[in-house]
């Protein structure tokens, strides 16, 4: 596809050098950079394949071989060892072979790296009829396990939304809806998980809902945001008086949420630079865990404990026993030594 791009680009350069008539051609070129085909970030806005090829999936039924393995009807020889099938088939037919078979079952697509992984998930989509999150990705660590480094905190995020969609999905929810197919590089399979993350319960701010202001900064905390005076940067959160500021990693600008009372009265969008709000505001936000090991109480007590066993790890455990969160502590959960 890359390839295919850039030979239309270079075609179109050499056609905007012989004149007029070719003039028109460089246009449609040009216009994902235009101002506007941006959104209001300002970023070139990308058009949505989602479902385009799926009106051809009827017609790989014509094929006995493709029919036969979405209804089931090959198997594994008959006294074989491992009765997993082994299917060898195309690299470009893979991402229709898997939309497919999400017909009649769930689907787990492992493929070798994050880059793949994120390609697939868009080559699925262009092949689904459902919704497009139907088809989700659960990404890899940008840290290798015993590495004293903290994934991102999109990344843990992402990650955690994927498990609490697996453990309990809600059916017609845009936020917890089921996973259909979840494509994952081979490292998302080998990572050490602590037990129970999908079982956390979800910290969603809705306009009109009642939640006390101690249980919010309490579930922050837990959820491994960091307290201060001025939010700037995501897994940060800031209280005064009946308002709110909070930066979820997974939105573009933090959000101020307004109480009057224990009831969320607006919760808007503001820009970090000079903490100003804009838009009309939002609905409902979901503040999802910074870390993947959660700073509860059990977790708290338990480093406090270990505190002198483990080498090189006092101070780390030293913050976690005060709920703060500090780089690498994620390190710790391979062993299960603190979880």
């Amino acid at each position: 596809m890359a390839a295919e791009t850039q030979g239309r680009s270079e075609n179109t350069t050499r056609h905007e050098n012989k004149g007029k008539a070719a003039t028109s051609i460089s246009k449609p070129a040009a216009k994902p950079v235009e101002k506007s085909n941006q959104g209001k970030d300002g970023e070139p806005q990308v058009q949505d394949m989602s479902g385009a090829l799926a009106g051809f999936l009827p017609r790989l039924d014509d094929d006995g071989a493709f029919r036969d393995l979405l209804a089931g009807e090959i198997e594994a020889p008959e006294g074989a060892a491992d009765q997993a099938l082994t299917v060898g088939a195309p690299e470009g037919i893979r991402p229709a072979l898997a939309a497919a078979r999400a017909q009649y079952s769930s689907v787990v697509m492992v493929v070798s790296s994050s880059r793949e992984a994120e390609e697939t998930v868009n080559s699925i989509r262009s092949w689904y009829g459902g919704e497009p999150g139907e088809v989700s990705q659960l990404e890899a660590w940008e840290t290798l396990p015993h590495e004293r480094l903290s994934p991102r905190a999109d990344t843990v995020a992402s990650r955690m939304a994927v498990f609490r969609r697996l453990c309990h999905p809600q059916e017609h929810s845009a936020m917890f809806g089921p996973i259909r197919i979840l494509v994952m590089p081979v490292r998302s399979l080998i990572q050490p998980v602590v037990a129970g993350l999908g079982d956390v319960e979800p910290l969603v701010f809705k306009v009109g809902n009642e939640i006390p202001l101690d249980e919010v900064s309490v579930r922050l905390v837990e959820n491994a945001y960091t307290r201060v005076d001025l939010v700037v940067n995501r897994g940060e959160f800031a209280v005064r008086g009946g308002i709110v500021d909070v930066f979820p990693p997974t939105l573009p600008h933090p959000v101020r949420i307004e109480f009057f009372g224990d009831e969320i009265d607006t919760i808007k969008e503001f820009h970090a630079s000079d903490q100003r709000t804009y838009g009309d505001g939002i609905d409902v936000v979901w503040a999802t865990p910074c870390r993947e090991l959660q700073l509860t109480d059990k977790v708290r007590a338990r480093a406090k404990s270990l505190i002198g066993q483990i080498p090189n790890a006092d101070d780390m455990l030293q913050s976690i026993a005060d709920s703060i969160p500090v780089e690498g502590m994620e390190s710790l959960i391979p062993d299960s030594r603190v979880d």
